[in-house]
């Protein structure tokens, strides 16, 4: 049994690195679509969604929390309908304030489906998928 318990390990660790490359490549097809089909256009940051996070020091006992700003942000798309949505891609410094005007990309034949259109917001997910996969695996 103890000369198997390396294989069912690295079976393990290698089922699990194969899911989260799957994952991987799954959202860089994802997001390579959207960039190839999205329309761009400039909307406004109407406001900032809020996302409050605290953590303890278990050592210390002391309590810190940080906050992450996610824009809200409103543009008109080729129809001339209104159309706001919230970045899933929020910064405890988002670099705008309200009433800027930022680049947006969105799914022409669903608006509502739109990002902020910076580096960060638009290709944030694969990259951390795939940072995952290289701290873990070498």
């Amino acid at each position: 049994m103890a000369g198997k318990l390396p294989v069912i390990v690295g079976a393990i660790f290698a089922s699990i690195g194969i899911v989260v490359l799957i994952g991987g490549i799954k959202m860089l097809y994802s997001t390579k679509n959207f960039t190839k089909i999205a329309q761009e256009t400039r909307g406004i940051v109407t406001g900032f969604d809020e996302n409050i996070s605290t953590k303890e020091d278990q050592k210390t006992r002391k309590v810190s929390s940080s906050t992450a700003y996610y824009p809200k942000i409103r543009f008109t798309d080729t129809k001339g309908r209104q159309v706001e949505f919230v970045s899933k891609y929020g910064h405890s410094d988002p670099g705008i304030i309200e009433g800027d005007t930022v680049s947006v990309l969105y799914d022409p034949d669903h608006p509502s489906n739109a990002k902020w259109n910076t580096k960060m917001a638009i290709w944030f997910g694969p990259g951390v998928n795939f940072k995952f996969l290289n701290t873990c695996y070498s």
